[in-house]
């Protein structure tokens, strides 16, 4: 098994100096030939669940046979780097004798989870059990677990949702009386049962009543919908029952009829349609014994108000299976299934359809995968406006691997056409199961049988919303390393690895940096009152670095003031760690937009989790550039910027994918990356990347509104579409420039460039219509004509709606 342990990539100590936390290696590669074995060993591991965890984390429920032939629960929870929280291999859910089967998993919001599973400790019959695991891994109803229904006859099939209040219901199909029929139970947080002992029955519809599904109504009760055999043992349908949160069922006692028809309605799925209805899907073999996926939206009362018996949602020929459905947020549904319209094999589809109804996609519904062989098995998550799949997959051998796919509502696939590949290794990868990461990308685990023995193990994988694996792959080079004299580098095999010092020369000799490599904020119309230092060649950089000094503002050089600009200094001259490590910053931009280091490194977003207050949260690492030129130039106008608190976020960022150099190729220079995104928990993907290089002269001022003195400036309407109006009040004449940015601090727009303004209210009108939605920023730069008034760098943040 030692050949089959997924790789890691070792960090002896990784300081993030904002927090003054060391962090664990990361359990994520960034590889799809490597993944992180979550559970492994003798004995088979499958049926994996997985919620997502805050923090970009996840926490998993699989069946296990490591003791012998008896299935029983485990749980591991990951953090954001993938590495495991609890003891390795898992932790068991219930110490008790007898099979655990079929769990099913609700995260509790607070780190840890509520399951339920049938299980059969008594040896007569299966019941039905619950767990609370917390945050860390306690197991708060007790080692075994507390009874939800030990009625006698089989309770299988439990579901679960929360109530609102730090409780659970639960629903289950139920044989205490002959046949199956639906019940539900309510526990409050102490795991207290609220409802009759053995739970209320849902239906009294008679026949069997299977595959429960359940949704909560808005109102700390449930929808629940089932597959009804009351009418035909051949030919079942679809029936949907309202629980109310006292256990009283509020529709007519044997529930109300979702989906009827000739041949067999099975499979449903029911979920909130945000409006105390829901909406519920079924497979559907109305016509000609085919399996088509139907839906039917129901309002609080159990009225069905889209067609009778429901409608399509997609208009193909051939076999739509297996179907999974999450909402979109606004009322309706996004649903994915295996499709064989091509009559060779099964492929995946997805389909969008409204609060009314209406197909949002082609009425065959959007390709998620068309390749070649057997795709099946999708499972599907929401993340804000896009849909995450994964599916397990044939395409290119005999074996099963993992993909993925991320869909926006709008659009077209985001990741690969056909997907990204997720994992692939000898033997079967199986019944995965994916969650949002909380940042647009996914957590994916599956059933994994590469391990030669034949067992299957429990192996799980981050995507990034890049669509990357891992996040991705970086390099980065700090202030030592861009200090370093350069070594000759005359062929593609080498006497030895090149330096941070060949990166910084092949920027320059490759013109990166055509009117040089400004720090601060270059201000060429206000020579007495700011300063900037531009470099205008390699030896110039190498000359300024390493710094140590103090980190500030430019306020001085020495005991003059710092004005104008100061060309290559050296530094006997100045020397401030924050402008060092900044030069770094910039360095590195450069060096990942030409292709030396890996690209994309600009888009990556920086995100603080100790700190949800930092300043620089979810900002862009392009954007933090310019940000600190402005921080650096105005400093007088900025009292409360914490220089020192900047400079440990430029070291944590420059330093985090740093190590020894290792060389892809050397004409033309590019290294390898050192460690996958994921191993750090303050750089995440950014799921709306930009493009482009680094602006050789970037300029976005503090984005902190100004409340120091009397220059008030907002915007109205906001959000708005595709106009809104900029107004301010100056309390002196001044030159104005007003300009407008995008999240990456890009100019999209300047409104009054260095204009002459009058003292009193002034406004200006901005029109996006040809921008796409998102968050904007407005930058006011002051200057009033008569000294002693207000001048300064005001920043307010706006949001486009389309």
């Amino acid at each position: 098994m030692s050949g089959l342990i997924p790789h890691r990539i070792s960090l002896v100590a990784i300081l993030f100096l904002i927090s003054s936390a060391a962090y664990a290696y990361a359990g994520w590669d960034c590889r799809n030939d490597h993944a992180l074995g979550v559970s492994t060993g003798t004995g088979d591991r499958w049926n994996v669940h997985v919620v997502h965890e805050p923090g970009n984390g996840a926490l998993m429920v699989w069946q296990d046979r490591r003791g012998g032939v008896l299935d029983k629960l485990y749980t591991q929870r990951l953090d954001a780097t993938g590495t495991a929280l609890w003891q390795p291999g898992g932790i068991p859910l219930s110490a008790s004798a007898g099979y655990q089967y079929y769990p099913a998993v609700l995260d509790d919001g607070a780190g840890g989870a509520y399951v339920v599973w049938q299980d059969n400790r008594t040896g007569i019959d299966y019941d039905i059990y619950a767990q609370h695991v917390s945050l860390d891994g306690q197991m708060a109803w007790g080692a075994a677990g507390i009874p939800v229904c030990t009625a006698s006859g089989h309770q299988y099939n439990p579901r679960l949702i929360s109530d609102g209040l730090g409780g659970i219901i639960v629903v289950w199909q139920d044989r205490r009386s002959g046949n199956f029929t639906i019940y539900g139970q309510h526990l409050d947080a102490g795991g207290n049962s609220l409802w009759p002992t053995n739970g209320s029955g849902l239906s009294t519809g008679g026949a069997n009543q299977v595959d429960p599904s359940i949704a909560p109504d808005g109102n700390g009760g449930a929808i629940v919908s089932w597959t009804d055999y009351r009418d035909s043992a051949n030919a079942p349908d679809i029936y949907a029952q309202h629980i109310l949160s006292n256990g009283a069922v509020a529709w007519s006692t044997s529930g109300v009829v979702v989906g009827a028809g000739p041949r067999s309605q099975a499979n449903s799925q029911v979920i909130s349609d945000g409006s105390f209805g829901a909406i519920v899907s079924w497979d559907d073999q109305r016509s000609s014994g085919i399996d088509h996926v139907y839906a039917q939206r129901l309002d609080e009362n159990g009225n069905a108000l889209w067609a009778s018996n429901g409608i399509s949602i997609c208009f193909s020929g051939g076999f739509q299976l297996n179907h999974h459905v999450v909402d979109d947020g606004n009322g309706g549904f996004v649903a994915v299934w295996q499709d064989n319209r091509s009559g060779s094999d099964y492929d995946i589809y997805a389909q969008r359809v409204d609060f009314s109804g209406n197909l949002l996609w082609s009425n065959g519904g959007a390709v998620v995968c068309s390749a070649q062989g057997y795709q099946i098995n999708p499972s599907i998550d929401r993340e804000n406006n896009s849909v995450l799949v994964a599916w397990q997959d044939k395409r290119d051998s005999l074996d099963y691997d993992i993909y993925a796919q991320r869909l926006y509502f709008a659009g077209p696939p985001l990741w690969p056409q056909n997907g990204r590949l997720v994992y692939r290794s000898a033997g079967d990868q199986i019944m995965p199961n994916a969650v949002g990461d909380g940042a647009e990308g996914m957590i994916v685990a599956w059933a994994d049988l590469q391990n030669a023995t034949g067992y299957a193990n429990i192996f799980a994988q981050r995507v990034g919303s890049n669509g990357q694996i891992g996040g991705g792959c970086f390099r980065t080079l700090t202030q030592n390393d861009f200090s370093a004299a350069s070594v000759p580098l005359r062929s593609r095999i080498h006497p030895s690895e090149p330096t941070g010092g060949n990166v910084r020369d092949t920027l320059f000799h490759r013109s990166a940096f055509p009117g040089g490599l400004p720090i601060g904020f270059v201000r060429k119309d206000s020579l007495k009152k700011y300063g900037w230092e531009m470099f205008s060649s390699t030896s110039g950089v190498r000359k300024a670095l390493p710094q140590t000094g103090p980190s500030r503002g430019f306020d001085s050089i020495g005991t003059r003031k710092f004005l104008g600009a100061l060309t290559n200094p050296i530094l006997t001259k100045y020397n401030n760690a924050l402008v060092g490590n900044l030069l770094a910053l910039k360095l590195d931009l450069a060096a990942s937009d030409l292709g030396i280091l890996q690209p994309g490194f600009g888009d990556l977003l920086y995100n603080n989790p100790n700190n949800p207050a930092d300043i620089f949260n979810m900002r862009s690492v392009r954007s933090i550039a310019p940000f600190l030129d402005s921080s650096l130039t105005y400093w007088r106008n900025d009292s409360g910027a914490n220089y020192g608190q900047f400079d440990s976020t430029l070291q944590a960022i420059v330093g985090a994918y740093s190590g020894p150099i290792d060389t892809l190729s050397a004409k033309p220079l590019q290294l390898n990356a050192t460690l996958a995104l994921f191993s750090f928990p303050f750089l995440i993907p950014n799921p709306h990347p930009g493009s482009g290089p680094i602006a050789p002269t970037p300029i976005i001022p503090i984005d902190r509104a100004d409340a120091r003195g009397s220059i008030q400036i907002q915007n109205y309407p906001n959000p708005f579409n595709p106009t809104t109006t900029i107004s301010f009040l100056l309390p002196a004449e001044s030159e104005v420039s007003l300009r407008v940015y995008n999240v990456l601090g890009q100019e999209v727009a300047v409104l009054f460039d260095r204009a002459l303004l009058s003292t009193g209210r002034q406004s200006a009108r901005f029109d996006a219509s040809t921008l796409a939605s998102g968050v904007y920023f407005y930058n006011l730069t002051v200057d009033p004509v008569q000294p002693g008034s207000q001048t300064g760098v005001f920043v307010k943040k706006m949001l486009l709606m389309k």
